[in-house]
């Protein structure tokens, strides 16, 4: 059972799940919340959107009272003028009027400063704001909308750890939601007005679903005094300057009180006794329900057991709870499965003959083949098509006792059967096949690429490249390794179309190597942005079986069709899934599609940048959150695969005890050095189709690598089949002892291709290792030097495979080299379907 650790929640709906918990049929605590909750009432005939409060339909709405002051680092604010909100909805719009008192004799501050960001100049002014969160049932669980005096209105998606930011964590300038507004300044009565009008269809996350009963707000008003115009810049959260560490308004209420927290000193962090006075608007106690009155459908609240801090957080001397309220589906329970080690081993190198050549034979409605080989080697059973295409991946792996499925265990003789379909199951048209069954993978040079410029060697300043894998040390034992950079460089390969995708948008021909085209996510044919945000040099990229792309983002998944335009989730307004409550927004971690539906797969964090935790999500290619939470980790995480059958293939820095540096590294290797390299190693586990996680456990029979721990801490698995190391660079800065891993910002990608072969890259030991889908290592490839031709790699980080290819990214070289799969032996059988 998943261990749940409750934290902190405050607000009317929590006291009344704590009073004797919800209840539909109209008990106590469901009747007392109810009465509690303010109701946004139904409009007769909508209000005109020009400013102008006296307009009858703000007659009968509901009014909230924005008096909170706001808790700034303990200093009382400076209330200097009144405010409210009115609130009205109909059937399709929710409509905002904001009344404001003004006390400056020069009426409230607009910022008219051309700004780089369009946000800043309202953020930079007097304003109102609205902050919705909405979970589940939003398209941005965490949603704010500015508006200063002059009517200028602009929404922003909201990044754990950054609260009220104008710097868009999701990548998009325009989220798709466009409320319309008109402000009006009263000099007479000393007021100033903003009224809304805020279609609801954009802000639902499922907008054909309608309305919920209940979304969650907070309303806020913020007025300037002696510093009016502080130019704003992109690190300006509209109360704080984190470089300087100052607070600039003077005032500033809301409707509900909001939390302010400083981010202290810390050994591992760069960011020192810098002011975060950003409020914690990522925290579900610090918004509100409210009744919405024209609803379509019910909602269950957030019950305050589902409100918990199952992580640590290093960095920071507070908490943000980690509010799960996208809960589709979400495991509870894993199988019990004993994880057993799957150790590589680099001196596996059988013969590759047959003792009994592959044959043949119809068996009803299929065909059965046999063959037998003289040593338990790696073998690979195929149907090609009269192109030469693989139609069907039957077998792939090492014979013998671990032999995977449908491969018989403990067998040298293999009886396999094929029923005459494809890949997806579907009956393959008559025409005359062939059945191949080869023997022992064996690479070789096929052509290589440049990365081109989005390679940045700088960021290896630290890494000691001329003498790895044994790196100089200080006269205490120590270096700074800093394996930072690389994922500017993520290697993806559309098996479909045949085409290679470099550094994120670099489109080449995969058999060939022949670039073809630039594909321009983010910029349009004249070089204009088409979204900001370089998504860390244009993101990582799955490829659907619908035949769009899907872009991992910093905090969402992008859709787009091959032409590199926008595409709008089939049951979503926008084309993003601004995606998880609470996820990282700094470093890429990968993104796959896969599983018996072609659903994405991502790995994200559960909070701000620096805290390590991290987790795997599954989103249906229409756009809904099908499982939040399939995998966790309270460790880094660095890649995805998942397999036909819905496995799925995580990197991560968990270990078996015995393998935290690789045996024949470690024979070489001095004391100091494997005390630095035991953090930059990782592995690849393989959890089955119900998801699973890593716990912190004394009595756990595995060791992972934590942010800030100076130690490997023991842990168990849950739903695990194998755990293989071996996999580098897993966390990208490292130090000596006493200090441990620092980050995995740019940890390597591992590929899986539809023979469920895993491809392994290790840029510490300049190899890659190819293993079957039961984690048996087939070969290692690949040794130090600088001589493509020969297999020679100076730092190969990323890797991706189709049937023909693989092509591995040297980082510190700028090259993608191509390595053709051939066999050491192979045999070929016609089948006249």
């Amino acid at each position: 059972m998943r261990s749940i650790r409750v934290g902190f929640a405050t607000g009317v709906l929590l006291a009344a799940w704590a009073a004797g918990g919800w209840a539909e049929d109209g008990g106590a605590a469901a009747a007392k919340f109810a009465a509690e909750v303010p109701v946004v009432p139904g409009l007769k005939a909508a209000p005109t959107i020009d400013g102008d409060p006296s307009d009858a339909a703000w007659k009968d709405a509901l009014r909230l009272p924005i008096e909170e002051p706001a808790d700034v680092s303990k200093r009382p604010a400076k209330a200097k003028g009144a405010a409210d909100v009115r609130l009205a909805m109909d059937a399709e719009n929710l409509y905002v009027l904001f009344r404001c008192a003004e006390s400056d004799p020069a009426g409230p501050w607009v910022c008219k400063e051309k700004l780089e960001r369009e946000g800043l100049a309202i953020l930079g002014s007097d304003y109102v704001a609205i902050e919705i969160f909405g979970g589940k049932f939003t398209v941005l669980s965490y949603l704010q909308i500015y508006a200063d005096a002059s009517g200028a209105c602009k929404a922003y998606a909201i990044h754990a750890g950054g609260g009220m930011t104008t710097w868009d964590g999701y990548s998009q300038p325009d989220l798709g939601i466009h409320p319309v507004c008109a402000a009006r300044v009263d000099v007479a009565s000393k007021s100033w007005y903003v009224e809304m009008k805020l279609p609801l269809s954009q802000i639902l996350r499922h907008p054909r679903d309608g309305v919920p009963q209940h979304l969650n707000f907070n309303f806020r008003r913020v007025q300037w005094g002696a510093e009016r115009g502080h130019k704003p810049r992109a690190d300006w959260t509209g109360m704080a300057d984190f470089l300087k560490g100052k607070i600039h308004y003077e005032h500033m209420a809301t409707w509900k009180p909001l939390e302010f927290g400083v981010q202290r000193k810390s050994a591992t962090s760069s960011d020192v006794n810098r002011i975060d006075a950003s409020p914690h608007v990522p925290a579900y106690h610090c918004c509100a329900p409210l009744n919405l009155s024209l609803h379509a459908f019910k909602n269950p609240l957030v019950p305050p057991e589902r409100i918990t801090n199952d992580y640590e957080v290093q960095y920071y001397a507070f908490v943000y709870p980690r509010v799960e309220v996208l809960d589709e589906d979400r495991p509870t329970e894993f199988a019990k499965l004993d994880a057993r080690a799957a150790i590589p081993d680099p001196t596996f190198n059988p013969a590759a003959a047959f003792a009994e050549k592959p044959a043949v034979a119809k068996d009803g409605a299929g065909w059965r083949i046999r063959f037998r080989v003289k040593e338990a080697v790696d073998a690979h059973v195929a149907v090609v098509d009269g192109r030469g295409k693989v139609v069907r991946h039957l077998a792939s792996g090492v014979l013998g006792a671990n032999a995977p499925e449908p491969f018989a265990k403990h067998e040298l003789a293999q009886d396999l059967r094929w029923d005459g379909a494809d890949d997806d199951g579907r009956a393959l048209p008559a025409g005359t096949y062939r059945v191949r069954v080869s023997l022992r993978l064996t690479p070789s040079y096929s052509g290589e690429m440049a990365l081109g410029k989005f390679t940045e060697l700088s960021s290896y300043k630290f890494l000691d490249l001329e003498n790895l894998p044994n790196p100089k040390v200080d006269a205490k034992g120590m270096t700074n390794i800093d394996h930072a950079g690389g994922a500017n460089n993520i290697v993806e390969i559309d098996r479909a179309r045949n085409e290679l995708y470099l550094s994120g948008q670099i489109v080449h021909d995969a058999t060939t190597g022949q670039e073809l085209r630039n594909l321009n996510l983010f910029r349009d044919e004249k070089g204009n942005p088409k979204l900001s945000g370089s998504l860390a040099k244009e993101g990582e990229i799955a490829f659907g079986r619908d035949g769009f792309l899907y872009v991992r983002s910093f905090n969402d998944v992008m859709r787009f069709d091959a032409s590199g335009n926008p595409a709008n989730f089939a049951d979503m307004n926008v084309n993003f899934c601004g995606y998880l409550l609470g996820s990282n927004y700094n470093p890429l971690r990968g993104i796959c599609t896969g599983g018996p539906d072609g659903d994405v797969y991502v790995v994200h964090g559960y909070a701000q940048h620096g805290n390590g935790s991290t987790q795997i999500s599954r989103i249906g290619l229409n756009g809904r959150i099908k499982s939040y939470g399939l995998v966790t980790f309270p460790t880094q995480a660095g890649g995805v695969r998942v397999d036909r059958k819905g496995n799925v293939y995580v990197g991560c820095t968990i270990r078996p005890a015995g393998a935290l540096v690789p045996s024949d590294m470690a024979k070489s290797l001095s004391a100091a050095v494997q005390e630095i390299y035991k953090w930059s190693y990782g592995s690849i586990v393989k959890f089955d189709k119900n998801g699973g996680c890593a716990e912190l456990d004394p009595a756990g029979a595995f060791l992972l690598c934590k942010t800030g721990q100076a130690k490997p801490q023991k842990c168990s698995l849950q739903g695990a089949l194998w755990v293989h190391p071996g996999y580098s660079p897993m966390t990208n800065r490292t130090g000596g002892p006493g200090d441990g891993p620092r980050c995995a910002c740019h940890s390597p990608r591992f590929d899986l291709d539809d023979f469920e072969r895993v491809y392994i890259p290790d840029g510490l030991m300049a190899r890659v290792e190819i293993a079957d889908a039961n984690g048996n290592t087939m070969l290692f490839f690949g040794k130090r030097g600088g001589n493509p031709q020969h297999l020679e790699f100076r730092y190969p980080s990323m890797v991706a495979a189709n049937d023909e290819f693989c092509y591995v990214v040297d980082y510190v070289m700028a090259k993608c080299v191509r390595v053709k799969l051939g066999y050491a032996c192979s045999e070929e059988i016609p089948v006249a379907k």
